[in-house]
């Protein structure tokens, strides 16, 4: 990163791998920020590489030979030559680099490799670019990187070159009528072409090309697709024909994903096509989350049909709003699907699977009904939205069955935390859902939501039905939580009008001598002492309420404790289980803490749901045999005197924890040493990966020494799923962080990094006898570049670490003796962020 006082005017500056950060204006306050020469002398700038500019602080300008001149590509005097890329951004700029000379692609297919940093456009074009030498010619553009390039120019003629335009990753924006060729061929092979204004000239729509490989014809050669820039802008392919995905010529292939939106998109993209999914097979639609979370990233409106599968992945929102025909199923998928308007629907499909982080919404606020039909809709770490019409109307929608999931992983099955939001149009209008069913896979819990009314009460309020009504426990689901304030009930009024779901009310308020009746759903008023061995059904705490056990036994039979208010709350002193068959289930809505520091015991598990935190604590090991699973929020070990806060169930060859659903941030901390039974087996389940909104973290938080290290753990292995962190928190040298593990698994489609990870203070080790180099590339450490390295730590352990243990700086591109070469290496990846 350069200023104009850092900037030395005896030095010879040389692109080679890197770029040039610009943070100031390096003209003194003449045109641009930044117009030296071109050439090999002192204060001069020359390309001996790869190369190019970012921008830091403000925008900034390049103008080389301080103009706008020409500039031709393996031509024009030390600029960049065969074979090598103009760079433009990093992963660090927080601003858009201009680069204002008119451009000569030489009669060849030139890269500009576009990173992403924090500005909606990273790089823009805004001289014209021709495809010869300073003329017309056969070059043409290949855009790489994950970034947003615009192209802006805007005078006499237009961008002309006849060579193909190729959009490999991120996005190109296109923002005026004279930046776009039409002697170009443009082609989506991993990228979105990005439509920043109309390019039909008012004829009707915003961009409408004819699939083809002619110029001014569109094709897809990979995935790709489009998103929409300043306005919302609608797309027409060959004329607005019907498109059959797999089998129209030039269009997206069976193999391939079609993507809307991009990171630095700001509305919505609408494709007006009928579209076929086809015949089999799955369609995978990929979203992108612009810098507008207001908007979705996309709209089909014309007709979805076909018998294939669909999936809607990524972190966008993807709006239906035809009369859809599909017949196949529909997983969803981080994303989320929105079915809306005068007749948006999916009514003939054959089922919904919505998981890792996915929203299926029935928005109804337009009057529409029967969105989906009477299939059943599974839920595992996702939501299901239920909007009514607004107009001071009743709504009803009726579904299937609906099933609380978890996923599969390696050694059993997660746990999942979901919500299932039920919201009136207006004050003076009803909104009820009708399901088939509730059902429910063990480890799964619901926080069913209302954001205005009162859930479940008759006339204008929101209601969730069920056909056939869940089983109560003793009055209450102790997986289920009203608004994250009450466990949830299901009542009736009468055989023909039920009441549906609703907040639990009936709860004993008074002291702890009265839990005397095990079908008790206690929650005290005032903190409470036990005086006795007491049994009860569940436990509600409100803002810091405590219960001190003073060494008796409390049983909870349906296993169900909800921690709610802003004080935390404490559960201490004496053995805490559940009833025969049942887990714990401790729902955290307190946004303190909540601290059990009794001892869990039993064969049955822990569930830990709900978006606060639960701390492990004490004096005394938990012996609980089954399996925990944090399916939401963080939980915290914090056992002192050597005890465990995990036991497992003394096998080496089951899952004994799963952390995360893959939604949301879901945190397993240690605030001590060896919390986890070494046979152990943990499996780490974050969202998709490049998903940083849901991530499963272990965290090492080195913040304390005990017995000379900051942070001590081993367990028998850890599986990585989805998007996963390790972060080594704290730690010196003095006092290091180690965790050692008999085995490290990371899946096929997984990321593991390795965050706040520093040499010689963190050591994250695997045996030698299970240790699988393979897995290294799905491995990164969060600030340095490549993927993972290995090295012998001892005779029975490897060390994983980065493959440089050198810091990245803080852009791509460093200062050099002897010249000032901006030689960093130019690694392709996106920006990683540990927890």
């Amino acid at each position: 990163m350069i200023t104009g006082a850092a900037l030395s005017a005896n030095s010879n500056l040389q692109l080679s791998g890197g770029v040039l950060e610009i943070a100031g204006d390096l003209n003194g306050g003449t045109s641009g920020d930044f117009s030296h020469n071109r050439g090999t002398g002192a204060g001069a700038i020359q390309w001996i590489g790869d190369g190019g500019f970012s921008a830091s602080g403000a925008n900034r300008t390049v103008r080389l030979n301080n103009g706008t001149s020409n500039v031709t590509w393996a031509s024009s005097t030390n600029f960049v030559g065969d074979g090598y890329a103009l760079l433009l951004g990093s992963d660090y700029a927080d601003a858009t680099l201009t680069f204002a000379n008119a451009l000569s692609l030489n009669d060849a297919q030139r890269e500009i490799r576009v990173s992403n940093g924090s500005a909606a456009v990273d790089g823009n074009l805004s001289g014209r670019i021709r495809g010869g030498n300073n003329g017309t010619g056969t070059g043409g553009l290949i855009k790489t990187g994950a970034g947003t390039l615009e192209l802006s120019y805007s005078g006499a003629g237009a961008n002309d070159y006849s060579g193909d335009t190729e959009i490999r990753d991120g996005a190109l924006r296109v923002t005026t009528v004279d930046s776009l060729s039409t002697n170009s061929n443009f082609q989506l092979n991993g990228g979105v072409l990005e439509i920043g204004t109309d390019l039909n000239g008012g004829t009707g729509g915003d961009y409408s090309p004819n699939l083809g490989t002619a110029a001014g014809n569109l094709q897809w050669t990979g995935s790709g697709g489009f998103s929409a820039a300043s306005a919302t802008r609608t797309i027409t392919l060959n004329g607005g024909a019907a498109l059959i995905w797999g089998t129209t010529s030039n269009f997206v292939s069976s193999s391939s994903s079609l993507i809307f939106g991009a990171t630095g998109s700001d509305n919505t993209v609408t494709l007006s096509n009928a579209l076929s999914l086809g015949a089999s097979g799955t369609r995978t639609i990929q979203t992108v989350q612009g810098t507008n979370s207001a908007v979705s990233s996309a709209t089909l409106s014309g007709v979805v049909s076909g018998t294939a599968s669909l999936a809607v992945e990524g972190n966008g929102h993807l709006d239906l709003t035809g009369n859809n025909t599909l017949t196949g199923d529909v997983t969803i998928e981080g994303a989320e699907l929105r079915l809306l308007g005068a007749s948006g629907d999916l009514a003939q499909a054959s089922g919904f699977s919505v998981r890792l982080g996915g929203t299926i919404t029935l928005d109804n606020t337009s009057g529409f009904a029967d969105r989906i039909g009477a299939v059943g809709v599974t839920l595992a770490g996702s939501t299901l939205n239920f909007l009514g019409q607004t107009g001071n109307i009743d709504t009803s929608e009726t579904i299937g069955v609906l099933t609380l999931a978890g996923s599969s992983a390696t050694g059993g099955t997660t746990g999942s935390a979901n919500t299932i939001n039920i919201a009136r149009g207006d004050a003076t209008g009803s909104a009820t859902l009708t399901a088939a069913a509730l059902t429910r896979n063990n480890g799964t819990t619901a926080n069913f939501t209302n954001p205005a009314g009162t859930l479940g009460t008759i006339g204008d309020n929101p209601r969730l039905v069920f056909t056939s009504a869940p089983t109560l426990d003793d009055g209450i689901l102790a997986y289920a939580t009203i608004n994250g304030t009450d466990f949830a009930t299901y009542t009736t009024v009468n055989s023909v009008t039920p009441d549906g779901l609703s907040a639990y009310t009936g709860y004993l308020t008074g002291a702890q001598t009265g839990w005397t009746i095990t079908s008790d759903n206690a929650a005290p008023a005032a903190d409470q002492t036990l005086t006795g061995v007491r049994t009860i059904n569940s436990l509600k705490l409100a803002s810091g309420i405590d219960v001190a056990q003073a060494g008796f036994a409390l049983t909870l039979q349906s296993g169900g404790i909800l921690s709610t208010g802003g004080i935390a709350t404490t559960i201490s002193g004496g053995i805490l289980t559940t009833g025969t068959a049942t887990d714990i289930v401790i729902h955290t809505y307190n946004t303190a803490d909540t601290v059990v520091s009794s001892i869990l015991t039993g064969s049955n598990g822990l569930v830990k749901s709900g978006s606060g935190t639960l701390t492990l604590s004490g004096a005394s090991a938990n012996t609980y045999t089954g399996i925990t699973r944090v399916n939401e929020g963080t939980l915290v070990l914090g056992k002192s005197a050597g005890g465990v806060a995990i036991a497992g169930d003394g096998s080496p060859s089951s899952t004994d924890l799963f952390v995360g659903d893959g939604r949301g941030i879901d945190t397993l901390r240690l605030d001590a040493n060896e919390q986890i039974a070494n046979d152990v087996n943990v499996v780490l389940q974050g969202g998709a990966v490049g998903n940083d909104a849901n991530k499963a973290v272990l965290d090492l938080n080195g913040t304390s020494v005990i017995n000379g290290a900051a942070r001590a753990e081993s367990f028998h292995s850890l599986r990585i799923e989805g998007n996963s962190v390790v972060d080594f928190t704290g730690g010196t040298v003095c006092a290091p962080t180690f965790l050692y593990l008999d085995t490290l698994d990371v899946a096929s489609n997984a990321l593991l990094t390795v965050g706040n990870w520093i040499e010689f203070t963190d050591f994250l080790l695997v045996n030698k006898l299970s240790f699988d180099s393979t897995e290294m590339p799905r491995i990164v450490f969060d600030g340095y570049g490549g993927s993972a390295n290995w090295k012998v730590y001892d005779s029975s352990f490897y060390q994983i670490t980065p493959y440089a243990p050198v810091p990245e700086p803080s852009t791509y591109g460093a200062l050099a003796v002897g010249g000032l070469t901006a030689f960093g290496a130019y690694r392709r990846r996106q920006k990683r962020h540990a927890a």
